[in-house]
Parts: structure tokens; sequence; C-alpha cells
């Protein structure tokens, strides 16, 4: 059997509403609405390809974990976003961050196909977040980006990450949040933060990696 679309209106309080209950099934999409009130596990290990998320103010730990058919999703302003929201859902592809978070922990986690991120100006630090995702390839940081911190983009086949609106050198909180020096990437930074950026400690040792967003332009 296959569930094409359901749609969830009146107010309501979950506990793992979803969680593997259609584990035989395929939900083409689910629209929850903004009136869900907790939702813990809400859609963990079931087959969504799209679903329309309620505006939470928070995402509990594991709300989407495992979710396996998913492969698109808009998160809708929220506070914060936990670690392992989005941990082993292997076929989300796309991923788009409405403004609110300032933290973003491992929510990530071991994603294999992830290769479109938008994150928000909202955010502040990330930690873990994008942890062995093995189809990311090139990321945006946004300006409001401060701290990257440790095993952030370790285990991705990084070809580029973008810093192209800082205003100061972010805090690299250990050189395992990216990964290793000698992989071909590029870390592309405002012409006039380059002398400062190769000398911050931790990206000192990624001095090779990093080149100035003129150079990256010409070299396009």
């Amino acid at each position: 059997m296959e569930i094409i679309f359901l749609i969830i209106k009146d107010t309501i309080t979950f506990y793992r509403p979803f969680a593997g209950t259609i584990s035989e099934d395929i939900v083409e999409r689910i629209d929850a609405g903004d009136s869900i009130t907790t939702r813990f596990d809400m859609f963990a290990y079931g087959r969504y390809k799209s679903i329309v998320t309620p505006r939470l103010n928070t995402y509990d730990t594991g709300i989407y974990s495992a979710a396996q058919w998913l492969r698109a999703i808009v998160i809708p302003s929220v506070s914060s976003i936990p670690h392992n929201v989005f941990a082993d859902t292997n076929m989300l592809r796309k991923a788009i961050i409405e403004e609110g978070p300032t933290s973003m922990s491992s929510c990530f986690y071991n994603n294999q196909s992830l290769n479109t991120i938008s994150l928000p100006e909202s955010i502040t630090s990330i930690n873990g977040t994008f942890e062995n995702c093995s189809a990311l390839n090139t990321i945006i940081i946004p300006e409001g980006v401060k701290t990257i911190g440790a095993r952030s983009f370790y285990g991705c086949p990084l070809k580029l990450i973008l810093f192209l609106a800082h205003k100061s050198v972010p805090n690299l909180s250990s050189t395992n949040a990216l990964p290793s020096s000698s992989a071909s990437y590029k870390i592309v930074v405002p012409d006039e933060l380059y002398s400062s950026w190769i000398q911050a400690t931790n990206w000192s040792s990624f001095a090779s990696n990093i080149i100035t967003k003129t150079d990256w332009e010409a070299q396009r």
C-alpha cells in the first residue's frame, strides 16, 4: 500500500505517532500543520518522501532519525535544532532551514545523500553538524557563524567551503572540524581577511587550502 498524502490539521499532542508505523508503506507527503505540541521521535524510521513540517519552537532529538525515504525538507523557524534530528536519513538530499536557530549540533550525522543545504543567517555555531555526510561537497557558511566546533565536517568529501560575507575570522575549535588539509578542497574567504585567516588558531593548519574570494572567482 502507498499513502499519497496525509494532512493533520487539529491541535494534537503526539508521541512517536509515525515512528516505524509505516515501515512497509511509502508516504508521498505529510503536512503536519502548525498545531502539534509534542513530537519526540515523531517521524523516526518511517518511509516519507517529503514532509511539510509543523512550526515548532524546538525540534526534539530523533524526530526524523532514520526516516529512510525522506528526500527533501524545509524546516520552519525554530529556536533550536538538537543532535541526531536527521541522523541516518540516507536519502535526504536537500534541506532548507529558515531563520531562527542559533546553533546546530550533529543533526545531519551520517547522512549519505545530502548535497544541498541552506543555512540561516541566525546560526552562530555549528558543532559536529555534518559529520560523515558523504555526499556534501559544497557549503556556504553564513556570516553569523562565529564558531565551528569539532567534527563539524569530518568525513565530508568537500570541495568548497565558502565564507563570502564574514567580517571577522570565526573560531575553529579543532582541526578535526574540517577534512584533512591534504585533501584538495578550497576554503574561500574575503580578501581583506586572508592574512588573518591563515594565521588564526587551527586555521593555520589549513593555510594551503585557504584562498581569497578574488582568486577563487578568477579560477572559476
